[in-house]
C-alpha cells in the first residue's frame, strides 16, 4: 500500500504505459494464438477435404474395376454362351448338317432313256454329297407316282436302271431317291412314262379314233395316250425325237419333259405335223 501510495504522476504514466505495452503485447500474442488455432483448422480441414477425396478416389477406383470385372465377366459370359449356343448350333446343326447327318441332296437329270412295249429305262446323275451310298427307284402303274422310296422296286449305285416285264401301251410313274449310309433316304425325284403299243394289239388299244398323215400315223388308245408311228424328220411323232419308227411312239407333252400325253379325247395327222387334245387344250406335237 505505501507502495501504491508513494508513487508519482511520472510513476503512474509510466505504469500506464507499460499496462499499455502489456495488453498490446497480450493482445498481440491473442491474435497470434487466435491466428494460429485458425489456421490449425483450416489445415485440419483441408487435410480431411484430402483424405475425403482420397477415399473418394479410392471408393471410384473400387467401383469402375468391379464395373470392369462385371463387364468382363458378361462379355466372357455371353462369348461362352454364344460359343455354347453357336456350338451348339453350329456344332450341333451344321455339325450335324456337315458331319454325320450331311443334307441330302437329289439326283439330276433324270430321263427316260430308252422305252419299248415292256420295258423302260431311266437313267440320271447321281448327288456327290459325303455318305451317298447309291439310289432306290420306286415304280407305280398310272400317272401318280409313288409318294416316297421306302417301298422301293429297286436299288442301284448306278446312274441307270431298266424295269421289264411292264404291259404295253400303259403308263408308269418312278420315283428316283438318293440314300444315306446311314439309311436316310431324299424326297426324291419323278419322271411319267407310257410303254410303247405293239401293232399286234393296237386295234384293241384304240379308243374313239386314228388319223392318218401322209407319211405317219396316229391313234389313241384306250386309257387316253396317244401314240404315233412313221416318218419322222420333221419330228411329227411327238416323242421328242426326229427318228423314223415302225412301231408306235407315246407323243409326249413337250419335246423335253419326257412327259406322255394323258387325257387326250382327239388327235390330227397332217403332212409334217400332228396335232392333238387333252384335257380341254391343244397340243401340237412339232
Amino acid at each position: 500500500m505505501n507502495v501504491k501510495t508513494n508513487l508519482n504522476v511520472t510513476d503512474s504514466k509510466e505504469t500506464n504505459n507499460l499496462h499499455g505495452t502489456y495488453e498490446f503485447y497480450a493482445n498481440n500474442e491473442n491474435y497470434e494464438n487466435k491466428a494460429r488455432r485458425s489456421e490449425d483448422a483450416q489445415r485440419s480441414r483441408y487435410a480431411g477435404l484430402f483424405r475425403d477425396a482420397k477415399q473418394s478416389q479410392r471408393l471410384l477406383t473400387s467401383l469402375a474395376g468391379v464395373a470392369l470385372l462385371a463387364f468382363s465377366l458378361a462379355c466372357g459370359g455371353s462369348s461362352n454362351n454364344s460359343g455354347g449356343t453357336n456350338g451348339g448350333t453350329n456344332g450341333g446343326t451344321n455339325g450335324g448338317t456337315n458331319g454325320g447327318t450331311t443334307e441330302l441332296t437329289e439326283v439330276t437329270d433324270l430321263a427316260q432313256a430308252n422305252l419299248t412295249t415292256t420295258s423302260v429305262s431311266l437313267n440320271w446323275t447321281n448327288p456327290t454329297y459325303d455318305g451317298f451310298a447309291g439310289v432306290y427307284v420306286a415304280m407305280a402303274e398310272g400317272a401318280t407316282p409313288p409318294a416316297n422310296c421306302n417301298s422301293r422296286t429297286a436299288a442301284s449305285a448306278a446312274t441307270e436302271h431298266t424295269f421289264s416285264g411292264l404291259t404295253a401301251s400303259t403308263m408308269y410313274s418312278f420315283r428316283v431317291c438318293s440314300y444315306h449310309t446311314d439309311t436316310r433316304i431324299s424326297a426324291g425325284e419323278t419322271l411319267t412314262a407310257t410303254t410303247a403299243a405293239t401293232g399286234g394289239n393296237m386295234q384293241q388299244m384304240l379308243r374313239t379314233s386314228i388319223a392318218a398323215g401322209v407319211s405317219h400315223t396316229c391313234a389313241i388308245t384306250k386309257n387316253g395316250a396317244a401314240y404315233c408311228w412313221g416318218l419322222n424328220n420333221f419330228a411329227q411323232l411327238g416323242d421328242g425325237t426326229s427318228d423314223d419308227s415302225s412301231v408306235p411312239v407315246a407323243v409326249l407333252t413337250s419335246a423335253t419333259d419326257n412327259i406322255p400325253l394323258s387325257g387326250v379325247t382327239a388327235i390330227s395327222a397332217g403332212l409334217f405335223h400332228s396335232c392333238a387334245v387333252a384335257a380341254g387344250s391343244a397340243y401340237p406335237a412339232q
